[in-house]
């Protein structure tokens, strides 16, 4: 057996819920601010200042199109619905065009290829003031990428944390489980090439605009742990067959001489 004793599954999932938490919560400051490299887009996690969300709206297309607008406004808050995100400097790979706003140059990054878009519920009265003028019925546009999903919301982030938390939870408890109930070390490298199988089936469907073209990180932290399942699949899986050929060699070993096993 591989563990002292047998978990029970309430154990297990004591066990494993605080390392979730632990390393849910690693990741949220270093994806507070967001980046771009060659192929991969991390989102930032939070909503963009008022002074990024005026830059947003004062940005356009090649195509003429806006970066951004507002689709949503009552008297204390505004919703701004966009396919972008900002970082500074004018020079970096994968930008869509740049925008300048009270002295400072942005970049426009794209979110995903996906034909979805972001959505961020803002304070007005900082926005009016950042950008110098009332907001008015004129400035909603309720339409505007209204046929596009909405992949990223940055007031559901306490929300992707839980539902992270719950889902590694869920993940290690099991994992846990299973090894305390292995009675040989040859089953190690099958349980958990299975449990990195779940993450790789399980993860595009809570974040499903995450990869297209490029990789585009709009979690916490199981966007991660996805790319490291897909790196180890091919070893873990090599190990499986080593595994397998292993068993199959004691149990045929047990046959012929079953005295001495």
């Amino acid at each position: 057996m591989l563990l002292k004793r047998r978990l029970r599954p309430h154990r297990a999932l004591l066990l494993a819920l605080p390392f979730a938490i632990l390393f849910v919560a690693a990741f949220v400051p270093l994806r507070w601010e967001g980046e771009r490299t060659a192929h991969d887009a991390y989102n930032p996690l939070r909503a963009p200042t008022a002074s990024e969300a005026a830059a947003l709206l004062s940005s356009w297309l090649g195509d003429g199109r806006p970066g951004a607008a507002l689709v949503w406004m009552d008297a204390e808050t505004v919703i701004l619905r966009t396919g972008y995100y900002l970082l500074p400097g004018a020079e970096g790979p994968e930008s869509a065009g740049t925008v300048t706003w009270a002295g400072r140059t942005y970049r426009l990054i794209s979110a995903n290829w996906s034909s979805a878009c972001s959505e961020h519920r803002l304070d007005r009265v900082p926005l009016e003031k950042e950008l110098g003028r009332p907001l008015t019925d004129a400035d909603v546009h309720p339409s505007f990428l209204a046929d596009r999903p909405v992949s990223f919301a940055s007031e559901h982030v306490p929300l992707y944390f839980l539902t992270e938390v719950g889902f590694l939870t869920l993940l290690l408890a099991s994992l846990l489980f299973f090894l305390s109930r292995s009675g040989r070390g040859w089953w190690v490298v099958p349980l958990v090439t299975v449990h990195a199988v779940l993450v790789l089936l399980l993860v595009p469907s809570y974040s499903s605009a995450f990869f297209d073209v490029d990789t585009f990180h709009q979690r916490v932290a199981v966007e991660a742990l996805w790319d490291g399942c897909l790196m180890a699949l091919l070893p873990l899986l090599l190990g499986c067959v080593v595994c397998f050929a292993g068993l199959g060699y004691g149990l045929r070993a047990s046959v012929q001489h079953p005295l001495k096993s």
